[in-house]
């Protein structure tokens, strides 16, 4: 599980997601993610991801560290927020 665990953040590349508009009580969020890419990821795998029962199966990931880049920006309208991050 390990070496696959390891070529993730590169298998899984970078992605470009979308543009979007989310209305929130009178102002209108307009925002812009790209860039979105798994930096890093870690997991122990000491205890078993999946346990096999007599009638269901059980996954477990223990010990997951994600982390996910990206690139955003949002303006308001209104224009009363703005980033660019």
């Amino acid at each position: 599980m390990e070496p696959l665990v390891a070529k993730l953040p590169a298998m899984l590349g970078s992605h470009n997601i979308t543009n979007g508009s989310v209305p929130i009580e009178g102002m209108i969020i307009d925002f812009n993610v790209t860039d979105a890419h798994l930096d890093t990821l870690s997991f122990n795998g000491s205890a078993p991801v999946v346990l096999l029962n007599s009638d269901f199966v059980t996954v477990q990931l223990n010990d997951l560290d994600l982390k996910i880049l990206l690139d955003f920006e949002f303006i308001t309208d209104p224009p009363i927020l703005a980033d660019i991050g």
